[in-house]
């Protein structure tokens, strides 16, 4: 019954991409301009309706294509030309989707696409087109000429499309490496099998989701799919990228074959050399005025401990400071947050931004006080790295896999995922100004010369040409 209902498609409506045993691809392709944004029917009979979804994609990529062309003459892009020079290393990225609202996974995949591309290889990404979860993190793979695949429109939440396989081993056979990011839907086993049929090396980064605590949510349909699909697809793996020496350390009682490599996610350093001035994020939100600003900058989610922490923000001596909360959030669960607010008598000092982009989000670091993330589980959590390169100290549980780093690099400080340690935690972090400052600026140069997405980008290139050599022989 379990695996009845987790592979049970949906019955196409009189709006959707009529499948009957076939498929459709969503083509992004912007190497050349000729090639702009197509449907592509793949094989056999059914339909395809245009959405506003496909619609918005195919906007943004023509009027990137129109800029960068000329008499329609064709322009290579990247340093190798042509996409399909087989003179450079070709590797084909797969993930579920690329919507900011899933977090870390998609925008460390950004970071990580464009320093290869910048690094001299051949990079395709390829994720699932989820209508209620538009791509909105496309534009700046767009901008930089990165080819990308979406496959869809995938209406289940197993990520199942039919014939997704053959979609992508066209795909697959012209890449040297494929980099799989995330686990539980269907376009990870596919792109597995098709590298395994084709002959071609994998790395799965699991983005936390073998963590004891990931496992534990949905353990019963999870260990079904581990034991039909997904333990065979790691164990063939060429590598397991893990982004901390926590993440792997928790992975390795689960016995698997493949080897393990570790690299950290970075930030676009570019972003944060010049930061905006002070004061900023408080103009854009004057009731803060000039009061202490304790931030919380991520997905507003049960997971990231948000509950936690304002039990912890009502007992702490704060004086007259602010709780920002910044970050998508479902509307249940937030007014179930506003509810706990409410009967805490916080009314007054939580302030919820909503989701924060560009700029703004670096003016909320710059004008944080303190920065704060209470995660239950994270094996990296890229905002706190955006924190630090900002100049803000950090204070983060004990469940988040860099704690090591930020407590033996005194960028921070760490504690238990308890309310009354957030509470000492706050308190203390407010209390002493010469620390936060000491801190601020340590921290920041600690994380400019660590994560730097071209240096990670430069050893990714040796991993992947160490991989492709041992395929090979």
């Amino acid at each position: 019954m379990i695996l009845k209902r987790f592979f049970r498609m949906n019955r196409p409506g009189n709006n959707e991409m009529r499948f009957m045993g076939e498929y459709y691809c969503c083509l992004l392709r912007v190497a050349n301009p000729m090639h702009l944004c197509c449907a592509t029917r793949l094989r056999g009979c059914g339909r395809l309706r245009s959405s506003a979804n496909n619609d918005m994609i195919e906007h943004r990529v023509q009027e990137h294509a129109r800029e960068q062309s000329s008499a329609a003459d064709f322009m290579p892009i990247g340093p190798c030309g042509d996409h399909w020079n087989n003179s450079c290393m070709h590797i084909l990225h797969v993930i579920t989707n690329m919507n900011s609202r899933d977090g870390g996974p998609p925008r460390a995949l950004v970071g990580l696409a464009a320093a290869q591309h910048e690094a001299g290889l051949h990079v395709h990404v390829v994720s699932g087109l989820y209508p209620d979860a538009p791509p909105d993190l496309i534009d700046p793979l767009v901008q930089r000429g990165i080819p990308i695949t979406h496959l869809g429109p995938v209406r289940r939440k197993s990520g199942y499309l039919h014939g997704m396989g053959r979609a992508l081993r066209p795909l697959v056979r012209q890449a040297d490496i494929v980099h799989i990011h995330c686990l539980w839907e269907w376009i990870q086993h596919a792109a597995a099998s098709e590298a395994r049929r084709c002959g071609k090396p994998y790395i799965f980064r699991p983005a936390g989701m073998l963590d004891p605590y990931s496992l534990r949510a949905g353990r019963w349909g999870k260990r079904a799919y581990l034991a039909l699909f997904l333990r065979r697809d790691l164990n063939g793996a060429a590598a397991i990228h893990f982004t901390a020496e926590i993440e792997r350390d928790k992975v390795s009682k689960m016995g698997l074959r493949a080897q393990t490599i570790v690299e950290p996610n970075g930030i676009e350093l570019d972003d944060f050399r010049s930061l905006p001035a002070p004061g900023s994020f408080r103009q854009r939100y004057p009731q803060l005025g000039d009061k202490p600003i304790v931030l919380f900058l991520s997905r507003v989610h049960p997971k990231k401990g948000v509950d936690l922490l304002i039990d912890a923000f009502a007992v702490a001596e704060t004086g007259n400071a602010v709780l920002v909360i910044a970050g998508p959030a479902d509307a249940a669960y937030q007014q179930q947050l506003e509810q706990q607010i409410a009967q805490r008598g916080l009314t007054d000092r939580v302030l919820f931004t909503g989701m924060l982009h560009g700029l703004e989000r670096i003016e909320a670091y710059v004008d944080a006080d303190l920065f704060v993330l209470p995660s239950h589980q994270e094996n990296f959590g890229i905002v706190v790295i955006e924190a630090l390169a900002s100049g803000v100290a950090v204070l983060i549980s004990d469940q988040i896999d860099i704690w090591p780093s930020i407590r033996d690099h005194d960028v921070g400080r760490v504690f238990a995922l308890q309310p009354l340690a957030i509470a000492a935690a706050i308190e203390a972090g407010l209390a002493d100004v010469p620390w936060r400052q000491r801190t601020g600026e340590a921290a920041r140069a600690y994380a400019l010369k660590r994560f730097d997405w071209r240096q990670i980008a430069q050893r990714w290139a040796e991993h992947y040409q160490r991989l492709a050599g041992a395929a090979q022989t």
